[in-house]
């Protein structure tokens, strides 16, 4: 199944930001319907949470009306029935209830306190449980989406950028968005019912409350936009940041080495300092627009108490009414109030998910072609056909150019040249991490374009020359290799890669955990695990970056011989480095500036006395080796 294809990673085609807050939700909504069971029960128990914080409110006027009726010498009766009083607390028809309904008015009060809290927790649970199951939904799909991408797209992109985005800006933008959507719900809906309960008490006091709950949204207008762009630009130097951070502690030693230490500080603290900058400003329009939309209720509170005060006094209003309106006027104003510092936590997480979706709608160069096959059985004849390649960001300038040569299944060649000459390149090309500019590439006669990537790749060996292991156990990176492979499977290629000694000598064996990028093991034993993890995948293609360069001659030749091990039977692509190691193979393909300008097996270029034996002669001297 093609992972592009799965949620939240429809191919659309690249938006333009910004993205507007409908695309957003619109890109969202998928994600939340996935959960349509909690979703459902959200909005379940944000009514219920609605109608009997409403009820409260009513029932508080109920009390108050028959004790003010009771204080002027009214409310004489026996009492009513539970439905009754209930009915006429909704209708707010009270002028019936009388001093003997008080007991039962209070014991319906207090069953609906009860049920308010209990309704309360699944209120706030569910929407949490929701929040989290599409968090967990989007990261899986957008970590998913990244592993599909070409190569392109991480040879411009800081690790720590990705990291944020995949962590950080996902986990903030659906839990704004998330908790926003049962607010804003939850507040739009108390809002209705509260102006209508109002109305039929006071209408000059429902419009003077409404009209200061208006200034608040305007005030919210105003500012929004302003408080989401500095946002944006916060959380895009903090992924700058990140980046730098993570590049520049991977590369601890170097650092240390050359004592650049105060020079690095330098560099990270115009960054910090630029985000600090970035912080205050935002920090600044934030504080601005909270303590303006503060003032507004306060002015408003004011003038509500005034307005009621006189509408008491001149016999408009019983002194229960003024006391509902009071309470009441929260449930006017708390929605625009609510609304007003929502829009900077909406601006926080718009900037956010606008990054995350600007990666799900990042299109791999990279992949099959219509009607592309898997690859069924590999002979292992690699040809290229008059290759050229150059990179997106560099175009008019070749990496490769128009490189052409053939390798017979079973057999051997190594590329020769300069640093830059190509080398790497031409056998990215070969595993499709990036595409020929023009020319093709074909395994058994076959364009690989024609086979499925991941096929393709299955049936291609690499071994670095920094061995690539991950966090975790010595058997969890070779299975990598292969990880449906057994445990006699795993033994079998540790000890044809020359590592079942050292392995078997660990306390742990196979489960002793290795650290981040295999840090608990030497050069030596990490490339050894390199090497297993390859016999393992038994691949008919091999594509060797001569690993031995940086190791000591103990390590050295426990690696050489288990590399030996590794070509037999193989077509192998082989990046050398050091002319020593290759002397044996059955062609040398030497690069300059991306072109083939010599091939053919040692001898023959040696004796060809052009290039490659000018290399020769710089490593060992002239003469030596002929």
């Amino acid at each position: 199944m093609d992972t592009r294809s799965r949620i939240g990673v429809v191919p659309v085609e690249k938006q333009k930001t910004p993205y507007t807050l409908t695309a957003i939700l619109k890109r969202l909504f998928p994600y939340f319907i996935a959960e349509k069971n909690r979703f459902l029960l959200t909005f379940v128990f944000v009514g219920l949470k609605i109608a009997s914080d409403l009820f409260l409110l009513l029932m508080c006027r109920s009390i108050l009306s028959v004790i003010e009726s009771w204080v002027k010498g009214n409310a004489r009766g026996g009492a009513h029935s539970i439905a009754y009083l209930v009915s006429h607390t909704i209708a707010m028809d009270t002028s019936s209830f009388t001093a003997a309904d008080l007991p039962w008015l209070v014991g319906i009060m207090g069953s609906v306190v009860i049920a308010f809290f209990s309704v309360g927790y699944f209120r706030s649970f569910i929407p949490a449980k929701l929040i989290s199951n599409v968090t967990f939904a989007m990261r899986r799909a957008l970590y998913d989406h990244l592993q599909c991408l070409d190569l392109f797209f991480f040879d411009r992109t800081r690790s720590g950028e990705i990291t944020s985005r995949l962590i950080s800006d996902i986990s903030q933008g659906v839990q704004v968005f998330g908790m926003t959507l049962t607010i804003f719900i939850f507040q739009l809906i108390v809002f209705c019912f509260s102006v209508v309960f109002m109305t039929r008490v006071s209408v000059p006091m429902t419009l003077l409350v409404t009209s200061v709950g208006v200034l608040i949204l305007i005030n919210m207008l105003l500012f929004v936009p302003q408080l989401r762009d500095r946002s944006l630009a916060v959380q895009k130097k903090l992924g700058v940041i990140s980046g730098m951070a993570n590049e520049r502690f991977g590369g601890i030693k170097v650092m240390q080495s050359f004592t650049n230490e105060d020079m690095e500080l330098e560099r990270f603290t115009e960054q910090i300092d630029n985000h600090r900058s970035l912080t205050i400003n935002l920090a600044r329009l934030s504080s601005f627009t909270g303590i303006f939309s503060q003032s507004i209720p306060l002015v408003g509170n004011t003038a509500i108490l005034g307005m009621g005060a006189f509408l008491v006094l001149s016999g408009k209003l019983t002194l229960a009414d003024l006391t509902f309106l009071w309470m009441m006027r929260d449930h006017i104003l708390n929605p625009f109030q609510i609304f007003s510092n929502l829009g900077e936590q909406v601006a926080i997480g718009l900037g956010g998910l606008e990054r995350v979706f600007e990666f799900f709608d990042e299109r791999s160069s990279i992949k099959d072609m219509p009607g592309a096959v898997p690859v069924k059985q590999v002979n292992g004849a690699v040809e290229f056909r008059d290759v050229s390649f150059s990179y997106p960001s560099e175009r008019g300038q070749e990496v490769l150019s128009h490189l052409s040569f053939r390798v017979e299944p079973g057999m051997s060649a190594a590329f020769v040249g300069a640093s830059g000459a190509g080398k790497t390149t031409a056998v990215d090309l070969l595993s499709r991490f990036y595409d020929p500019t023009s020319g093709g590439i074909f395994i058994d006669g076959r364009d690989i374009r024609e086979f499925e990537v991941e096929s393709l790749r299955d049936n291609i060996g690499v071994v670095m020359q920094e061995a690539i292991l991950f966090s975790g156990t010595i058997r969890e990176n070779i299975r990598y290799g292969r990880p449906d492979a057994r445990d006699d499977e795993i033994n079998a290629a540790l000890k044809m890669a020359n590592a079942w000694n050292f392995v078997a000598e660990m306390r742990e064996g196979t489960e002793t955990v290795i650290g981040e990028r295999g840090v608990m093991l030497s050069g030596g034993q990490r490339q050894r695990i390199a090497i297993a993890r390859a016999f393992l995948k038994n691949p008919r293609i091999l594509v060797l970056d001569e690993a031995t360069s940086a190791l000591d001659s103990v390590s050295e030749h426990y690696v050489q011989e288990a590399i030996e091990r590794l070509l037999k039977g193989r077509t192998t692509l082989i990046i050398a480095h050091r002319l020593s190691t290759i002397a044996h193979v059955d062609k040398i393909l030497v690069l300059e500036k991306g072109r083939l300008v010599e091939e053919g097996s040692h001898t023959e270029l040696i004796a060809k006395n052009g290039t490659y034996a000018a290399f020769h002669a710089q490593q060992f001297g002239k003469g030596k080796g002929a």
